[in-house]
């Protein structure tokens, strides 16, 4: 998270335990969702290296994702 932030995520108990430890690790307050949850959608991210990624949610109507 960047400093001054607060970077909270819902994980679905689909994740392994890896992947929310290695978030938390990074600073993330991690809590625990359901599965399936409706309403959840795409995300969209910046890495350090400037690359824009995306992911698409097949739980939304609105759900695509491009690759440039």
């Amino acid at each position: 998270p960047l400093p001054g932030t607060d970077s909270s995520i819902i994980i679905e108990p689909r994740f392994n335990s890896e992947t929310v430890d290695s978030l938390q690790a990074f600073g993330h307050n991690v809590t625990d969702g359901r599965s399936w949850e409706p309403g959840w959608g795409p995300i969209s991210a910046i890495d350090v290296g400037g690359e824009m990624k995306g992911s698409a949610d097949p739980r939304v109507s609105t759900s695509a994702a491009l690759s440039l």
